[in-house]
Formats: C-alpha cells, sequence, structure tokens
C-alpha cells in the first residue's frame, strides 16, 4: 500500500474493492478529534443498511450527499485481515505535505536511499509521543482493509488512524511478518478513559485498540 495520506474521497475512487470507512477519529479545522462512537461512512444504501442490520446504529445522509453516515451502537467489531497485505502500520513524520521519514520505531523504512538504516526515534514510548506532539517525530499511520465477520458479504472496508493505542496493539497481537498466516481474526475496540488534569478539568478520551477475537 503507498504511503500516501489519504481521504476518504479519495480512497474511494483508489481503491475500488473498498466498499466503506470505519472510523474512530476525523478531521475538524485540521485537527485530529476523536469520535465518541464506530462511524461507518459508505457511498452504497444497500452497505449501510446491512452494517445497521449487524450492529445497530443511526443512519445519516451526508453533508454534501455523497453517501451515508452510520453512527454504530457498538464498541467492538470483529474483523477478518490477510496481516500481510491488508495492514500499513508505521511511524511517519510530515512537515506540512511532504513526507520526511517513515519507520517502524526501529529502522528507516523509507527514503529508498536510507531504508534499513537505524532510525533516531526514541526508545521510550513517553519520549516517542512528546516528540510526535513537538513535531520533531513521528507518529502512527495505521491503514487496515477487513471483511466484517458479522457481514463478509457486504464486502471489504478500510480503517484510518493516527491512534498509538492501535498501531501498538496491532504489533502484539499479529502473527510476524515472517509466516504463511493469510487469514486473522481480531477485535477493534473502542476504548474510554476518564481522568482529570492537575487543573481539576474532567477529560475523557476514546481510542481505538485491536485484539485477538476470543476462542468460541
Amino acid at each position: 500500500m503507498p504511503l500516501t495520506r489519504i481521504g476518504v474521497a479519495e480512497v474511494l475512487v483508489e481503491h475500488e474493492d473498498v466498499v466503506g470507512f470505519l472510523m474512530a477519529e476525523e478531521s475538524r479545522n485540521g485537527r485530529t478529534v476523536a469520535l465518541p462512537a464506530w462511524k461507518m461512512t459508505t457511498g452504497d444504501r444497500a452497505v449501510a443498511d446491512g452494517v445497521l442490520r449487524a450492529y445497530g446504529g443511526v443512519r445519516r445522509t451526508r453533508g454534501d450527499g455523497r453517501g451515508y453516515d452510520c453512527m454504530l451502537r457498538c464498541d467492538s467489531i470483529a474483523i477478518r485481515v490477510n496481516p500481510r497485505v491488508d495492514i500499513t502500520n508505521h511511524l511517519v513524520l510530515r512537515k506540512g505535505e511532504d513526507l520526511v521519514r517513515v519507520c517502524d520505531g526501529s529502522v528507516l523504512l523509507h527514503l529508498a536511499s536510507s531504508s534499513g538504516a537505524l532510525c533516531s526515534c526514541p526508545v521510550d514510548a513517553f519520549e516517542r509521543r512528546a516528540a510526535a506532539r513537538a513535531g520533531t517525530g513521528p507518529k502512527p499511520e495505521v491503514r487496515l482493509t477487513f471483511e466484517l465477520a458479522e457481514g463478509p458479504e457486504l464486502g471489504r472496508f478500510s480503517l484510518f488512524s493516527s491512534s498509538w493505542e492501535l498501531a501498538d496493539s496491532l504489533r502484539r497481537v499479529l502473527p510476524g511478518t515472517d509466516t504463511n498466516v493469510d487469514r486473522v481474526e481480531l477485535v477493534l475496540d473502542l476504548h474510554r478513559k476518564q481522568f482529570a488534569t492537575r487543573s481539576g478539568l474532567d477529560v475523557s478520551i476514546v481510542f481505538p485498540a485491536a485484539a485477538s477475537l476470543p476462542s468460541k
């Protein structure tokens, strides 16, 4: 999969086999904002209806009239993926629209002249996130293409995320790239945390994470 920043409309054009997009966050005024619940976006009314039958929720016509937003009434969604081809999980540093570097936290993956060299990411996870917030270090860019375990006949969906928790959890639950596994069942969960800041302000955050599908 190409290492480019892609919006929903662009993905609809580029990936003709993708029928919808699962979202845990969206861009507002140039900032990434977490959503309170899973949102599925699709241009196909039949797909929207099938998703709502499987998970419950509310369908709304998009403001641009180009499809439907389905706000789902569930925090957990079981999916099926091929871990060798359906998942991109990298750390990416950008300056505006320019790509500066891509790495996996240990080695550089881009640019070609530096691929395989050690990257400069801190080993400590807290320092990595601090560098990303300061704009001096990369942040996650995760892309999954998958089938819904509750509705594989609906087609293939995509999820794009910059969540550290999702990126870290995928590394924990997925098999190594040197295996011959071509199908894995995972659960995408929305987690919620509440805490108080030093000033006494109550804050609630929502983030996605992946887990192994429990045995039946």
